[in-house]
């Protein structure tokens, strides 16, 4: 009798023997890289460079479409407005610094009464009453926040520009002020092909953008009617020679290579338009179900009508059916009329048997799927929370909140950190910061200088029983401190600290007895029975 091993080779031999049988696999790397049939037919997109997506792919028209749906679309508003009371709020992002001493060489004490400084002169500049932070002066630090991040969500991309004002305003502390600039500005003089080393109006020396060139003016200023400087560009470099940032451009990269950005509302288009076509069409059919139509029967021939009306023809008999309409009939109080029929008719009311679809679920998975491009829950875009408990609202939470704290991440890299630099050597040189003489200097180590917290709006709490207790055990077992919990509702733990001795002082003031821990009152009610 054969061996064990011996058996399993003449398995194998058999199985390779009939292998001829089995249709051959294509040698291809997928599916997606064949014809793919039927469900492929049409499908064959350009490869093409990052760059000549703007061009090629008709951006400036996505984008039109992008703010028309804004404009129009009640869902497309509503989820902008999500993510900017999310991601930015009004307030905009505030800072808390934290400015690494070791690097800069300062003591403890040094180290602290730097980051004091720090923020003292980003409060003041930031909320200044009279909005000189915005170089037009129309808005606070909350709002240039808002109209920015509103511009990238839009339109993927936000540009601004740092400018320097000679003479500082109304005697203004600060020389530094922020100008937003619509993105539709950015673009190659005269409309120009795009070259090696100028794209989509960024320009380049080959390793790295360099300057940008801005219209001085809308594009369609001019076709408005609006004579002004719509055909000539500025070019502004992106940063001065020491390396103070002037041109800030907020995008999120999604290629090597790319100078521009494409808006994640762009790729929803679809799916509103269709999801507004739908509703029209349901909303359409709805009246004309509800339409009630009558229709006149006459239930007798013409030569019975003839006969018993003694007309000769039919002319005759429409001549008589209208002189019996125009002075026949009951007038009500209230102007109803009530018409008598005439002779030999009768009256049927039509109405539609048809049923509409049903458009609650066809529209809740079209909402579903655009709050998910969205990187929103359906709850968020629809306000409809009838069907969520609070472990699915919880976890939907968590989910949405990793993408706000990313484009956080984002927004701070590109637009709140540079802002500070500025901030910082322009108060610097005017003296509102003075450090020692052997502090390196901002540009030469600006991590150590900008180290802190950005901190943006409250996630709030959707039990605020369990998720403050959980955050109290994370402090407890050293998993978050003080200050993680506080940031996560957008607070300073140290202006907290300041508020509660501030608050002490005052209840020893008036003799008030202040409000015990919770620890402590469950200590005092845990012998007597209380559940409270």
């Amino acid at each position: 009798m054969p061996s064990p091993a011996a058996l399993a080779r003449q398995r194998v031999r058999r199985r390779l023997q009939n292998s001829a049988a089995i249709p051959a696999r294509s040698a291809s790397v997928s599916e997606g890289s064949t014809s793919g049939g039927a469900s492929f037919a049409g499908w064959a997109p350009a490869l093409t460079p990052a760059d000549a997506e703007h061009r090629l792919l008709g951006r400036d028209q996505a984008v039109a479409r992008a703010r028309d749906l804004a404009r129009n679309e009640p869902l497309a508003e509503a989820g902008l407005n999500r993510k900017l009371d999310m991601s930015v709020g009004m307030r905009g992002l505030r800072f808390s610094s934290l400015p690494d001493g070791e690097a800069l060489g300062l003591s403890p004490d040094e180290t602290f009464d730097l980051s004091v400084a720090i923020e003292r002169v980003f409060r003041e500049w930031s909320e200044d009453v009279l909005w000189r932070c915005d170089w037009e002066q129309d808005e606070n630090w909350g709002g240039l926040c808002n109209l920015m991040a509103r511009h990238y969500f839009r339109d993927n991309e936000a540009i601004a520009v740092l400018r320097w004002d000679d003479v500082p305003l109304y005697r203004f502390a600060y020389r530094t002020s922020v100008h937003v600039i619509d993105p539709d500005r950015l673009s190659n003089p005269d409309g120009t092909p795009d070259t090696e080393r100028l794209k989509a109006g960024v320009e380049t020396d080959g390793r790295r953008a360099v300057a940008y060139h801005i219209r001085n003016q809308h594009p369609y200023e001019y076709v408005v009617g609006l004579q002004g400087d719509a055909y000539t560009w500025t070019r502004v470099p992106r940063m001065t020679d020491f390396g103070r940032p002037i041109v800030l451009h907020l995008r999120r990269k999604e290629r090597a290579g790319e100078v521009r950005g494409w808006g994640s509302l762009m790729t929803t288009l679809r799916k509103f338009k269709d999801l507004s076509r739908y509703t029209d069409a349901e909303i359409q059919s709805a009246v004309v179900r509800a339409v009630m139509a009558m229709v006149v029967y006459s239930d007798r021939s013409t030569a019975g009508i003839e006969d018993a009306l003694s007309v000769d023809d039919i002319s005759k008999f429409a001549q008589a059916s209208d002189a019996y309409y125009g002075d026949k009939g009951v007038r009500l109080a209230d102007g109803t009329r009530v018409q008598k029929l005439f002779p030999t008719e009768k009256v049927e009311m039509l109405t539609s048997n048809a049923e509409g679809g049903d458009f609650e679920a066809f529209s809740r998975t079209f909402i579903r799927h655009i709050a998910s491009s969205l990187d929103l829950s359906y709850e968020q875009l629809s306000m409809d929370w009838s069907q969520v408990n609070y472990s699915s609202a919880r976890a939907a939470f968590l989910e949405v909140w990793r993408s706000v704290e990313s484009f956080v991440d984002l927004f701070k890299s590109k637009i709140g950190r540079p802002i500070l630099l500025a901030l910082i050597d322009d108060a610097i040189g005017s003296g509102r910061i003075v450090v020692p003489d052997h502090v390196p200097d901002i540009f030469e180590n600006p991590r150590a200088w900008l180290n802190g917290i950005w901190l943006g709006p409250a996630r709030g709490w959707v039990d605020p029983v369990k998720e403050p207790m959980g955050a109290g055990l994370e402090m407890e077992i050293g998993a978050a401190s003080h200050q993680d919990i506080a940031a996560r509702q957008g607070r300073d733990w140290q202006e907290i600290v300041q508020q509660r001795v501030r608050e002490r002082r005052v209840y020893e003031k008036y003799g008030v007895e202040p409000p015990k821990p919770m620890a402590e009152l469950a200590a005092l009610t845990a012998g007597n029975g209380d559940p409270a």
